[in-house]
């Protein structure tokens, strides 16, 4: 005998709707929790946990920032990029992870795009 019921999955998919930020998906998984019977308090104690999970790499990425930003400020004399492994938004390149990726992709997803001087830039968060 299974756990995850049809009403389980539903609260499963609730959460991560929240997780996720899609609005069109909590409508949907909602309405089908509601019409199967699940409980507001059911669904309720599905989308708190899911922020939970979600507020928690927001927590730890704010607080390395601010780790690194209470510190003196590195003196660099090469302004150069150090290796062919950072592109120009600082990212790390896959060598580093040892995964292959082209000289336009970064680790961190981000985007190279053309300027209108030509010049390649990061279309970065």
């Amino acid at each position: 005998m299974s756990l995850v019921t049809e009403q389980v999955q539903e609260l499963i998919a609730i959460g991560a709707a929240i997780a996720s930020n899609c609005e069109a998906c909590f409508r949907f998984h909602y309405d089908k929790a509601r019409r199967m019977g699940v409980s507001h308090e059911d669904m309720y104690r599905a989308v708190q946990i899911a922020q939970q999970v979600k507020e928690s790499p927001a927590r730890s990425v704010l607080a390395l920032a601010e780790r690194y930003l209470r510190q003196p400020a590195p003196v660099s004399t090469n302004l150069a990029p150090s290796a062919a492994s950072e592109t120009s938004c600082g990212c790390v390149t896959a060598p580093d992870v040892g995964i292959e990726l082209t000289p336009s992709q970064t680790a961190c997803g981000c985007e190279t795009v053309q300027e209108e001087t030509g010049a390649a830039a990061p279309a970065c968060c």
